[in-house]
């Protein structure tokens, strides 16, 4: 069969055409009318995302990859938060990457950083053995105004929409007798000083500053056990401290970002390396 390769390739051009007309109406012109709004500032962040996440200096991996390289158990069936959906909760994604690494990597130990509503930490402990403890750290319910100091726009406006919900996802719940809230301060509070042993599984997602996210990373690598490990989250564009202190630590450290998520992991001791960074 004879195939008009001239007529193939100005078919892809005019189908090249039609779609970036329709990315630029996007774009460009539906922040006009009020029932198009929303899906230009999807189309916007979106594409911020995409954006990124095809320049970012950390390499990708899979979480199907991640798995086969962390056990060698079949791909774990999980526990997703029956309210993960609540208002100020992440995506459904997210939940479903934490709460893979909780089941396969079995800690006894999990250290949070950022509380927030406990949605995260109810998908660690709905996934970890009956044995595990999760601490979670998050500020007191009074916070003054040093505690805040360092803290961005956005990061206060979460503390402020938060005070009196924190933890409010594992209330009441059947693992919640596992979960330890720590209502401190980050930046003063000293992991030996309330941990006993080595920490097996620690999730940074508290401030977003520079400061903070530099502080509680060295806090969890001073507690972290021999193949312990760490995962950050929002390590994406609208947290550009996050990414300047990730960025900075992967010339040290083996890191990976998970792909169709904003999560970051270091895996202590399990045979991550440079070759897996570039075959990855």
């Amino acid at each position: 069969m004879h195939i008009d390769h001239q007529k193939s390739g100005y078919d892809k051009v005019l189908s090249g055409m039609a779609q970036a007309i329709h990315a630029l109406r996007l774009l460009c012109f539906d922040w006009i009318g009020k029932s198009t709004r929303p899906y230009w500032q999807l189309a916007r962040r979106e594409l911020n995302n995409l954006a990124f996440r095809a320049h970012a200096s950390i390499p990708p991996i899979s979480l199907i990859n991640l798995v086969s390289r962390l056990t060698v158990e079949p791909h774990p069936e999980v526990m997703l938060p029956s309210i993960i959906n609540i208002p100020g909760s992440d995506d459904p994604n997210y939940y479903y990457s934490l709460a893979v690494l909780s089941k396969i990597l079995n800690p006894k130990q999990v250290i949070e950083f950022g509380t927030f509503l406990g949605v995260g930490t109810l998908a660690i402990a709905l996934n970890t053995a009956p044995d595990c403890c999760v601490w979670t750290i998050d500020l007191p319910a009074v916070v003054d105004t040093d505690a805040v100091s360092s803290l961005d726009s956005s990061d206060r406006a979460l503390v402020d929409r938060s005070r009196y919900k924190v933890g409010e996802a594992f209330f009441g719940h059947s693992v919640a007798n596992r979960v330890i809230q720590i209502r401190e301060n980050s930046l003063a509070i000293n992991l030996r000083s309330h941990i006993l042993g080595s920490v097996d599984m620690v999730f940074i997602d508290g401030g977003h500053s520079f400061e903070i996210v530099e502080r509680d990373s060295e806090n969890a690598l001073s507690a972290l056990s021999s193949t312990g490990v760490i995962v950050w989250d929002d390590y994406w564009w609208f947290y550009p401290d996050v990414v300047k202190y990730l960025d900075l630590l992967s010339n040290k450290l083996c890191l990976f970002r998970i792909e169709g998520t904003n999560l970051v992991i270091y895996a202590q001791g399990r045979g991550f390396d440079r070759t897996l960074q570039s075959n990855s």
